[in-house]
């Protein structure tokens, strides 16, 4: 962990040092926002979740980013429409939200 990465692809690369692993509490709060996506839905979905790899930047990550990245990934996860418009509509909603 804390290994800098090195892919120049990464959307912060040109304002921060991207890293690779994610920090105990980066890793909480993403795990909190995906429990709270889960809690949101009525649906329950079966299987399991397997997170192999994860990324995050010094300057431009926090848990608050994380905790809504994890609640987006939930409810992009429990989608019954895989249209474009759905999944513009369940960020946007979550951004706003925030």
């Amino acid at each position: 962990m804390d290994q800098p990465v090195g892919h120049s692809g990464y959307l912060v690369a040109s304002l921060d040092e991207p890293r690779f692993g994610l920090p105990e509490e980066y890793a909480r709060a993403a795990a909190g926002g995906l429990i709270a996506g889960l809690l949101d839905s009525e649906q329950l979905p079966a299987g399991d979740l397997l997170i192999t790899s994860a990324a995050y930047g010094d300057a431009s990550s926090s848990e608050a980013h994380f905790e809504l990245l994890g609640r987006i990934i939930m409810k992009l996860m429990l989608l019954r429409g895989e249209s474009e418009r759905d999944v513009r509509e369940v960020v946007l909603q979550e951004l706003d939200r925030g």
